[in-house]
C-alpha cells in the first residue's frame, strides 16, 4: 500500500507541472518590420519638358531705325531622361527625413529662328538651348500611410550641363554666342514612394530644376551689322520620373 500511494502521489504532481498543450501558445510567423530608417540605391527613368530662354537686353535700334531690342527667343522640347541616386532616411514615427544625391541624364534640344530689321538690310538670329544631364543634392521629409506609403516634399540645390548657342546674320556679318558649361540653381518638388517588400521600394516623382542664366557680353566669333549687344541665356526643366530603390 505504500509502494501503491507513492506512485499515485508522484503522477499527480508530474501532472501538475507538466505544460498544458491546449494551453500553450500557437506559433505564428513574425510580420515584416517596415522601417525607412537607412541607406537606399536606385535607379529612375521619366521624361523632362525643357525650356530654354536667349534675351538680347539692349534697348534702341538694332539695324536702320528698326527697334527691336530688347527681344527673346524661347524653345520648348520634351525628351527622356534615365539615372540614378542614393541616399539615407531616417524615420521618427509616421514623419521621415533624409538626405539624397542623384544624376539624370537628358535627351533632346530645340532652337528657334526669327528675322528682323528692314528687308534691305534683314538680320537672322537663331537660339538654341539644351540641358544635356542634372544633379541635384536634397533635403527630403514627409509622413507615411498605413506604414507601407510615404508622401514626400524636397529640395534643394541643382547643377546641370547646358549647351547654349545664339546666331545673327546679316550684312554678310554672322556673329555666334556660345555657352557650354556647367551651371547650378536650384530644385524643387515632391512624390510617393511605397514599400513592396522590407528592402524595395517604388516610387514616382516630380521636379523642377532651374539653372540661372548667363550673360555673355560679346559673341564668341565674328561681327555683327552693327554694334553687337549682350546676350542672357536661361534654361530650366520640369522632371517627372519613377524609380525602384534598395533599402539596405
Amino acid at each position: 500500500m505504500k509502494i501503491k500511494s507513492t506512485i499515485v502521489v508522484a503522477a499527480a504532481t508530474g501532472a501538475a507541472f507538466a505544460p498544458n498543450a491546449e494551453a500553450a501558445p500557437k506559433q505564428t510567423s513574425a510580420a515584416p518590420v517596415w522601417s525607412w530608417t537607412g541607406f537606399y540605391v536606385g535607379a529612375h527613368l521619366g521624361g523632362a519638358w525643357q525650356d530654354g530662354k536667349t534675351e538680347g537686353r539692349t534697348q534702341g535700334s538694332y539695324v536702320g531705325d528698326t527697334a527691336w531690342f530688347p527681344f527673346t527667343n524661347k524653345t520648348t522640347h520634351s525628351g527622356f531622361i534615365g539615372g540614378g541616386q542614393i541616399g539615407y532616411n531616417w524615420q521618427s514615427g509616421a514623419f521621415v527625413y533624409g538626405l539624397e544625391a542623384d544624376i539624370s541624364d537628358f535627351s533632346g534640344s530645340a532652337s528657334t529662328t526669327q528675322t528682323a530689321g528692314p528687308a534691305a538690310t534683314p538680320v537672322t538670329v537663331t537660339s538654341e538651348n539644351r540641358i544635356g544631364w542634372v544633379g541635384t543634392i536634397r533635403g527630403r521629409v514627409g509622413a507615411t500611410i498605413f506604414n507601407t506609403t510615404l508622401l514626400y516634399a524636397t529640395g534643394g540645390w541643382a547643377y546641370g550641363r547646358v549647351n547654349n548657342a545664339h546666331t545673327e546674320a546679316g550684312g554678310g556679318l554672322v556673329a555666334t554666342w556660345q555657352e557650354n558649361t556647367t551651371r547650378s540653381g536650384y530644385v524643387v518638388g515632391g512624390g510617393i514612394e511605397h514599400m513592396i517588400g522590407p528592402n524595395w521600394i517604388i516610387r514616382l516623382e516630380g521636379m523642377y530644376v532651374d539653372l540661372g542664366s548667363k550673360t555673355l557680353s560679346t559673341p564668341n566669333s565674328g561681327s555683327c551689322v552693327n554694334a553687337c549687344d549682350p546676350v542672357v541665356f536661361s534654361n530650366t526643366a520640369t522632371m517627372v520620373r519613377g524609380a525602384v530603390n534598395y533599402k539596405f
